[in-house]
């Protein structure tokens, strides 16, 4: 009878080692579902010796670009398990131009993902106006010449005034690129005045240039529009009709939002941004006599080529 006893002990310890999920031994492998995922859920904390496999019970969720998947597992012991996934990567498309963005903006580019319709967007350069002049009014014993001129691409309007001829107080630096004035000593000034039939509203503009913006060789690539060497809240002022011009919201404005980013000419041993038309601010201008005054603070070289001021689409 005792022997009877132990022979059957001894047959369901076997089986127990035979189709028992017993401890991993140490530097046993993981399974194959284990290898690059994460396991989130199991219903016990033992380790198996045995393959999971899948479970047909549950229906795995495919990971994508946008959530995480999830695999369902079980094993035959009855256990189970959930593995997240990773998202996977976006495949794009490629880069295409973003229709109706106007002259004196950046540009822009937009690609999609061609899973998930998620989309990235890049900056360009400045879209430069193309200014054509229309009319050029002579000027007489109280006012200079001045063009009225007109985008090509945008249909904007507005007036441009050569800095060549405006009146000088001070003296103009050397080695501007052409037709640019560049004043030589903070505290000087160049003006114009112009004498107009119409009233307008608009933005006023300095279409210039700026020395060693672009020549990658210092730290001016960096500078602001309104930098300044010392501590002076701005490097020029400008008025219309002794009225200061508010340009508070451009003192954090680097050059390169505001001048084509195309590599400028070299005049000397000087490397200058492109002549653009660099915003300054809202400004009025009135029946008659209107005089335009810039004035060196701090500048680092900043080179002026024409005073320019853009119509507001009402005053057109």
């Amino acid at each position: 009878m005792k022997r009877k006893f132990f022979t059957t002990l001894a047959l369901f310890c076997s089986l127990a080692l035979v189709t028992g999920c017993g401890p991993k031994q140490a530097g046993e492998s993981k399974d194959e579902g284990e290898i690059s995922s994460e396991v989130t859920k199991n219903t016990s904390s033992k380790n198996h010796t045995h393959k999971w496999v899948q479970d047909e019970s549950k229906t795995n969720v495919p990971a994508t670009c946008s959530q995480e998947g999830i695999k369902y597992e079980k094993c035959e012991c009855g256990e189970t398990r959930e593995t997240k996934i990773n998202k996977i990567d976006h495949t794009y498309g490629e880069w295409a131009d973003v229709a109706g963005v106007a002259c004196g903006e950046r540009g822009q580019q937009k690609r999609t993902c061609t899973k998930c319709d998620a989309e990235e967007t890049r900056n360009l350069s400045i879209i430069p106006h193309n200014w054509e002049v229309t009319n050029t009014v002579a000027g007489d014993a109280n006012g200079v010449e001045y063009n009225f001129v007109k985008c090509s691409k945008c249909n904007k309007e507005g007036l441009m005034v050569a800095t060549s001829k405006a009146t000088i107080n001070g003296s103009d630096k050397g080695g501007a690129p052409e037709g640019c004035i560049k004043l030589a000593s903070n505290g000087q000034t160049m003006s114009v005045t112009i004498n107009l039939a119409t009233a307008k509203t608009g933005t006023i503009y300095l279409r210039g240039a700026m020395d060693y913006w672009h020549d990658g060789n210092n730290n001016n690539e960096s500078k602001m529009y309104s930098s300044c060497k010392n501590s002076n809240p701005a490097n020029f002022s400008l008025s219309v009709n002794d009225v200061d011009v508010d340009f508070t919201d451009m003192l954090n404005v680097p050059f390169s939002d505001m001048l084509p980013e195309e590599a400028g000419e070299t005049v000397g041993s000087v490397t200058y941004s492109q002549i653009g038309d660099c915003k300054v601010g809202a400004c009025s201008l009135n029946v008659g006599l209107n005089t335009i005054i810039f004035t060196r603070v701090d500048s680092y070289n900043l080179a002026v080529h024409d005073f320019l001021v853009v119509f507001d689409a009402a005053a057109q």
